[in-house]
């Protein structure tokens, strides 16, 4: 098999870390060339250790709503790909599906993986402005889903069903894989402790999470003699806008 250039575009290097490092280290040892552009924080230096060529995004903000933003955000990918003529894309999170989707489509080249661990705010929140953003990011996602070279991944069969029934994409070009995986050799079994029962939610502090669902759950078992600790473990994020203060 010839060696292929694959390029991740993901919004956060440290998404990239813990969610596709090992993918894109495993794509390297087979002989290809392998590059992520990302915005890069503090994580930028792991990247490069693990062989693998990191290039920034200025205009790649999770959060941001600026259209002079988004259009250079859009044009950033677009000028990226025309240089560096990526074989094969892989398009992590909804910006980067989007926005790497239609530069690549204008170009008329690259082959595309999009990898969409849930839908986001805008399909999650009950704002006004997500509700009226909705069905445009439907039409749009019908329009790149069902290019020839395009293939979908999804980690729950709601979002697939959402996106099949109510986007009109065709399900061939869907794929249904649970997770992006956990490497088990970081974590080893420990005896359960003794004391005083432990709950804890470990997740991003986002109202999309459940975190108030969890504090109520744990006010209401508190007033009813429950004997437990109720801990939340996790950081806000500010880029998200249902993070917790």
């Amino acid at each position: 098999m010839k060696p292929y250039k694959i390029m991740f575009i993901v919004t956060e290097d440290w998404y990239f870390v813990s969610h596709r490092l090992s993918l894109a280290i495993a794509a390297r040892e087979a002989g290809h060339e392998v590059i992520v552009a990302s915005r890069m924080t503090d994580h930028m230096k792991v990247i490069s250790n693990a062989g693998i060529h990191a290039i920034p995004l200025r205009h790649m903000k999770r959060s941001s709503l600026n259209i002079f933003n988004e259009i250079a955000a859009l044009n950033e990918l677009f000028m990226l790909f025309r240089r560096e003529k990526p074989d094969l894309l892989h398009l992590v999170a909804l910006k980067p599906v989007i926005y790497g989707s239609l530069a690549s489509q204008i170009l008329g080249s690259s082959c595309r993986v999009n990898a969409l661990g849930g839908l986001g705010f805008i399909f999650s929140s009950k704002r006004i402005i997500a509700r009226l953003l909705r069905p445009i990011f439907m039409a749009v996602f019908r329009f790149i889903f069902n290019a020839p070279s395009s293939r979908l991944i999804l980690q729950n069969v709601d979002d697939k069903n959402l996106i099949i029934d109510k986007s009109g994409v065709d399900q061939k070009n869907v794929r249904l894989i649970r997770s992006a995986g956990v490497d088990l050799r970081q974590y080893t079994d420990i005896a359960l402790p003794h004391g005083t029962p432990l709950v804890i939610l470990a997740s991003r502090m986002l109202w999309d999470k459940g975190i108030g669902e969890f504090v109520e759950v744990a006010s209401r078992l508190k007033n009813k003699g429950a004997i437990a600790r109720f801990v939340l473990v996790g950081d806000p994020d500010e880029e998200n806008p249902s993070s917790v203060s």
